[in-house]
């Protein structure tokens, strides 16, 4: 199975639906670079642009978002640019930029007397005297890439002239009433698709609430994904959230600004194969060149795995290692020592390795000894050195090919 190797933004192991990613979030500009990608290697992307400033009277519409999956990657790098927030009043956001792709700036709320201003999600309306003052309109999904927006709603125009909520990436802002200002549009739900941590309660890209021009009238909260709220004369206008593309909140005296934009970038993981079990020194008619086995599992199904079993003298000195056949994702597994190990006492102990190169901790030491030719009585001569035999094979029920050499009688095990 392929896998993407990868460094850039912040980088974190995620569990999705038991399934394991590398998870990057760039809240700045920044290079995501691929050190190792095959030809079907694909990431899932979430990239958000800068949220709209919150106006007079309108809150600020959300970055435009998109959330796209099988972008296929090579061994290079890209640029991640995040797009900065708008600036009150009646700013838009900046463009958030990857892979080609544009997620789009949130639209500015309105001011006094004019519409709130088209973008990735379109700006509250504001206040106008006899004539309604209109939301600007969502061009995100509209644009070349595609993605998520929502219009912001439209002022009421009559005192107290509330204004409308910014649109959010889920919702479109609400329009102002007689009752009030129109509340931002919610942002989208994220979680299940990039996990936790990211957003306001499991959502982005939300929409800036919106106030009332005599500000002492009341004012709107902001969409749930980020999204300030409106203010007023006790209470100042929140800022869209820091990294979430959120519009600000507006109010007459100064509106709240948008949040920054952020990128996300998701794809599957190697995770390293377990650590071995069931370690055994599996050598009987071989001697100084014993034999072992052990059981591999790898947690990335289809992945190819091995084992490296390494000999050690009893000291802790390393002799060597060697390395079994791969098996598909799990298995039992067996190697040979072909280099003729001396006399003394040894160890071995086994790790797995992956076809990625990724490896496990090492197994605990298994204890083996090599010993002398030895002359047995009734065989007609030496034989070669070997393994230590256990008690069953000491007393009388080898073969000559299954005896590997005690040097005197006194050596065999007695108990």
């Amino acid at each position: 199975m392929p896998f993407i190797e990868a460094t850039g933004g912040t980088k974190t192991l995620i569990d999705l639906g038991g399934v394991s990613y590398w998870r990057h979030v760039f809240t700045s500009s920044d290079t995501f670079t691929v050190s190792e990608a095959q030809a079907d290697d694909v990431i899932r992307l979430l990239l958000v642009g800068g949220g709209g400033s919150g106006g007079d009277g309108g809150g600020g519409g959300a970055g435009g978002l998109i959330d796209e999956d099988d972008i296929s990657v090579a061994v290079t790098s890209y640029s991640i640019a995040i797009g900065a927030g708008g600036i009150f009043s009646r700013n838009n956001g900046s463009d958030s930029t990857a892979f080609g792709k544009t997620a789009l700036g949130g639209g500015g709320g309105a001011n006094v007397n004019n519409n709130g201003l088209n973008g990735g999600s379109g700006g509250g309306g504001g206040n106008q005297s006899g004539d309604v003052s209109t939301g600007g309109n969502a061009l995100q999904p509209t644009s070349t890439d595609g993605g998520y927006g929502k219009a912001g709603g439209d002022g009421y125009p009559t005192n107290p002239y509330p204004g409308g909520g910014g649109g959010g990436s889920a919702a479109a802002g609400k329009n102002a009433t007689s009752s009030g200002p129109g509340a931002g549009g919610n942002g989208r739900s994220i979680s299940a698709r990039f996990g936790t941590g990211i957003g306001e309660s499991g959502r982005i890209a939300a929409g800036g609430g919106g106030s009332a021009y005599s500000n002492d009238d009341g004012w709107a909260a902001g969409g749930i994904g980020g999204g300030g709220d409106g203010g007023d004369t006790t209470s100042a206008s929140e800022d869209g959230q820091v990294n979430t593309g959120s519009g600000g909140g507006s109010n007459s005296s100064e509106g709240g600004d948008g949040g920054s934009g952020i990128a996300v970038i998701l794809y599957i993981a190697n995770i390293a194969p377990d650590v071995p079990t069931t370690l055994q020194v599996t050598s009987q008619n071989i001697d100084t060149t014993p034999s072992f086995s052990c059981d591999v599992s790898d947690p990335n199904t289809g992945d190819d795995v091995k084992a490296r079993f390494e000999v050690s003298t009893s000291a802790g000195s390393t002799v060597g290692t060697v390395d079994s056949a791969f098996v598909t994702t799990s298995g039992t597994v067996t190697a040979e020592y072909t280099t003729a190990l001396d006399v003394g006492e040894y160890r071995v102990r086994v790790k797995a390795i992956d076809e990625h190169g990724e490896e496990s901790a090492y197994t605990n030491y298994v204890d083996f000894s090599i010993i002398s030719p030895a002359f047995v009585s009734g065989v007609g001569g030496f034989i070669t050195k070997g393994i230590v035999p256990t008690k069953t094979q000491a007393q009388g029920r080898w073969s000559v090919n299954d005896v590997h050499g005690y040097k005197d009688n006194d050596q065999w095990p007695t108990a």
